[in-house]
């Protein structure tokens, strides 16, 4: 869950170089329609067994209310922790 620059392309090669699948999620753009964003995203992880979500600090919480709607999803990390 990157934008588009340096981490983002960083953590895409990363993930391809590690033998992982990359499945391209982006931060929400504003805080309204919080709600159906992590329905949508959450669906889009479920559907691909995501097991690790990469994002920025600042949703890193969206993360974790991501990761209790993904079964599959085990970590929430950032690329300054990578």
């Amino acid at each position: 869950m990157l934008s588009t620059g340096r981490d983002f392309f960083v953590a895409f090669l990363g993930t391809l170089l590690a033998g992982g699948v990359a499945v391209l999620i982006y931060p929400p753009a504003r805080q309204a329609g919080l709600e159906e964003y992590l329905h949508r995203q959450a669906g889009i992880l479920r559907n691909a067994l995501t097991v690790v979500l990469i994002t920025v600090p600042e949703a890193r919480l969206l993360g974790r209310l991501l990761r209790s709607q993904v079964p599959s999803l085990r970590q929430v990390v950032t690329t300054d922790d990578l």
